[in-house]
């Protein structure tokens, strides 16, 4: 989500004068922002195209940045009283699909088949089919915890890590074990982790190598890493430069650049796909740009553009979505996902210009985590 435009917190500025991910200091001016009252350039770097901000807050001040901007945004998502129970059933549910022998496995599967489709339909959407047990989750960058609450309904041991003290405040409210801070600050043991979830959150860090290679050693072996970043490649930051969120957006990746960053953290891999969960928020775009190209059209002109140009034309509904999985098919989605399994040992990094892993096919569409499952 777009924060607010923020009054400048107090704090410094920092220039960033090499590539963090191959260490080049050639780059290519992509864009450059304004926001309270100072300007932001986007570079690519020239060696591996990474891009990245070259000026940008200090680690210490994003907080603040964060506190004017985000927060005020996000509210709090309770469960209501008489869903309880349900939840308490369903958890009971996963109990025997997951830990019961396979007579118990086999009794979920059948006779209550309608669950079954609706849980596999849920961990589809949260692309955790791969999780072979309810087991413990991290989520970085948890925000106010709405995605950890929903995943704690299904049983499993939620731990959220959130450098906004407001936020961890509020997460905590909800009764969730949020570490205040950056991940590797949180002193968690190794491989205490089934899943370790960067949703939109990796390119708001100021050393996301570090993140990803912290996230390796506490996933367990056999865990899931999944990894959602906005896709700098894509059809919508290419015709829309100036949509993005800055200085919160420290860097911009595209799928060979985020490849390279989880295998140099000592990841393996399993899929990486681009895709759309919102492609009306791309159409709203194109929208604002048709009506400032018809600003000065007759009246009757731009109502009847207007009509036809409308996401709540039922006929655009209907076209845009397979132009969305279009884009997705040939990587132009608007975001990359990434799903990783720690290496094996002694694995080697992909080097430079290797193949590496390329599923093009869309996930399914995500809705928004409060009250999403």
């Amino acid at each position: 989500m777009s924060p607010g435009a923020p009054v400048r917190p107090a704090g410094v500025m920092e220039d960033v004068a090499a590539c963090a991910l191959c260490g080049g200091r050639e780059r290519t001016p992509f864009e450059d922002y304004r926001t309270a009252g100072e300007t932001f350039p986007l570079v690519e770097c020239a060696a591996c195209g990474l891009a990245y901000l070259a000026r940008r807050p200090r680690e210490a001040d994003m907080p603040a940045w964060y506190d004017l901007a985000y927060n005020a945004r996000h509210g709090l998502y309770r469960d209501p009283a008489w869903r309880r129970p349900l939840y308490a059933l369903l958890r009971a549910l996963l109990r025997l699909r997951y830990e019961g022998g396979d007579a118990a496995r086999l009794w979920v599967r059948r006779l209550a088949w309608p669950w079954e489709r609706k849980w596999r339909r849920i961990l589809a959407t949260h692309r955790m089919e791969r999780i072979t047990r309810i087991g413990a989750v991290l989520d970085v960058g948890c925000g106010r915890g709405a995605w950890l609450a929903a995943m704690r309904r299904w049983g499993f041991r939620c731990h959220g890590v959130e450098p906004s003290a407001e936020a961890c405040a509020r997460a905590r409210e909800l009764g969730l074990d949020v570490a205040c801070g950056q991940l590797w600050d949180a002193g968690y043991p190794d491989a205490c982790f089934d899943v370790v979830r960067f949703n939109h959150v990796l390119e708001h860090l100021h050393d996301p190598g570090r993140a990803l290679a912290e996230a390796r050693r506490v996933l367990r072996p056999g865990g899931l890493l999944i990894v959602a970043v906005p896709n700098h490649a894509g059809i919508a930051r290419q015709a829309f430069r100036q949509a993005e969120d800055v200085p919160f957006h420290l860097f911009a990746f595209t799928p060979p650049t985020l490849e390279r960053f989880l295998t140099a953290a000592g990841l393996e891999v399993l899929e990486l796909r681009t895709q759309t969960p919102h492609p009306f928020n791309v159409y709203a775009h194109f929208l604002s740009h048709a009506r400032r190209m018809l600003a000065g059209a007759p009246p009757a002109v731009r109502e009847g553009a207007e009509a036809f140009l409308s996401s709540e034309n039922p006929a655009r509904a209907r076209e845009f979505a397979p132009l969305a999985a279009f884009f997705d098919s040939v990587g132009l989605g608007t975001d990359i996902v990434a799903l990783c399994a720690p290496a094996p040992p002694g694995a080697r990094p992909a080097a430079d210009g290797e193949a590496g892993v390329r599923i093009l096919q869309s996930f399914p569409r995500e809705p928004s985590d409060a009250g999403s499952v």
